[in-house]
């Protein structure tokens, strides 16, 4: 047994130690060993996957940036300085963006996600977060939210509903409606499109890194894979909940985020 585990490298995280019998403490350390090993194995078969998803996610914005400064330097006088800065800055805001997101990401692996709560209004944020995301390409219904005082990270929470508005807003026809309301101890962040909606079967999948139900629509309109994914690790960090339905009103998909307040904690 101790033969086998030293012969065990970091390429072969497959391999198990042998388990004697009879039933003893022999026994019981081998199938220790095999249970860590098999949570190793685990653990790095994610990590290389997810160093593989994130170079080739940061691969498109650098080759784009990359691609626009050589045909400006090519030919000074055939571009526009305007349009340049423009396209320079969208490519520059996706970058730093998924950079965001796979730190956060990164840090959840690693238990290291930490919270700075503060009290605030969750609906006058969301408004703040709205308004700063510029001019929407679909209408955004906030007749629905109500004042609801939390004490949560006001930057993270900001981060799940930019990315569940945009996760809707790509899927959506015409409309994309957010609400905020408290029941109990619990407030509730939930957005809803009108859009085709999510298949029962795929809704646990969203949530899952660098996945895309439809991977031509999603790239055509520069989703990563990764919005979801964040949601889930930020609203998990506050001790949360997710669940994904239909909305009756609109007839598209919807995300209802909750958490505990945390105003117990002020």
């Amino acid at each position: 047994m101790a033969r086998q585990a030293e012969a065990i490298s970091y390429r072969d995280l497959h391999l198990r130690v042998p388990e004697p019998e009879p039933e003893d403490e022999i026994r019981r350390l081998a199938v220790v060993l095999n249970r860590m090993l098999e949570r190793l194995e685990t653990s790095v078969s994610r990590q290389r996957r997810f160093t593989a998803d994130a170079g080739h996610e940061l691969k498109s914005p650098v080759a784009t940036l990359l691609t626009m400064a050589e045909v400006a330097e090519a030919n000074p006088q055939g571009f526009n300085v305007a349009e340049l800065a423009a396209d320079v800055a969208g490519q520059s805001r996706r970058l730093a963006a998924l950079v965001d997101d796979l730190l956060v990401l990164a840090r959840t692996d690693e238990h290291r996600l930490e919270l700075n709560r503060e009290s605030f209004d969750l609906a006058e944020m969301v408004r703040v977060e709205i308004s700063g995301g510029g001019p929407a390409p679909i209408a955004i219904d906030t007749n629905r939210l109500e004042p609801v005082q939390v004490y949560w990270d006001r930057r993270r929470i900001g981060q799940v509903v930019r990315n569940l508005i945009d996760n809707a807003t790509r899927h959506a026809t015409a409309t994309v409606r957010i609400e905020t309301h408290a029941t109990g101890n619990e407030a509730t962040i939930r957005v809803a499109d009108d859009g085709p909606g999510i298949p029962s079967p795929d809704r646990d999948k969203i949530f899952e890194r660098f996945i895309r139900l439809d991977e031509a629509r999603s790239r055509q309109v520069g989703g990563t894979g990764l919005g979801l994914s964040v949601v889930r690790s930020i609203v998990e960090a506050h001790s949360g909940r997710i669940t994904v339905g239909d909305d009756p009103d609109l007839g598209g998909a919807a995300i209802a985020v909750v958490l505990p307040t945390g105003l117990d904690q002020d």
